[in-house]
């Protein structure tokens, strides 16, 4: 009885070791990057229409009128500060807000001009530094007119 007892007592230790090695694993902070064209709830845009503007960007979607212009995004991630970077192409200066997780963290993103909307013009800027939790998270563009193209962001561990 007492080796039975030694065996599983074995076996549970080893299954906590194993979980433990696991969930530290899991814990690992990395660079999340994102397709602007995989936004989980969005208004008043559209997914690369324009093919001079790039396939996989977005914009406004028809009509062509000043009016409000969303995209959120829901992301895994592990709690910690990370660098906010986007890749999109202005002509002209569209400031968007952006907020975490219903935070508004600035209301002056993606503000400089990149020289052009085609997807020659897309460059990677840096926004914010932004603090994100262990888990679900979500990112949030918003304007109330014309957004600027926008193909991607990165969260870069800080």
């Amino acid at each position: 009885m007492n080796m039975y007892r030694g065996i599983i007592g074995a076996v549970l230790m080893m299954t906590i070791i194993v979980c433990f090695s696991e969930l530290g694993h899991a814990q690992k902070k990395g660079t999340i990057t994102v397709q602007a064209k995989n936004f989980t709830r969005g208004s008043g845009i559209e997914v690369g229409r324009v093919p001079e503007w790039g396939l996989t960007t977005i914009h406004n979607a028809p009509p062509y009128t000043p009016r409000a212009n969303v995209a959120e995004y829901d992301f895994n991630a592990v709690a910690g500060n990370y660098r906010l970077d986007v890749e999109y192409a202005a002509a002209e200066s569209r400031p968007v807000e952006i907020s975490i997780n219903g935070i508004p963290v600035t209301a002056d993103g993606l503000a400089a001009a990149t020289g052009g909307w085609s997807d020659t013009h897309q460059r990677w800027l840096t926004q914010v530094t932004v603090q994100l939790n262990t888990g679900l998270n979500t990112l949030r563009f918003k304007r109330d007119n014309y957004f600027p193209h926008i193909r991607a962001f990165r969260l870069v561990p800080q």
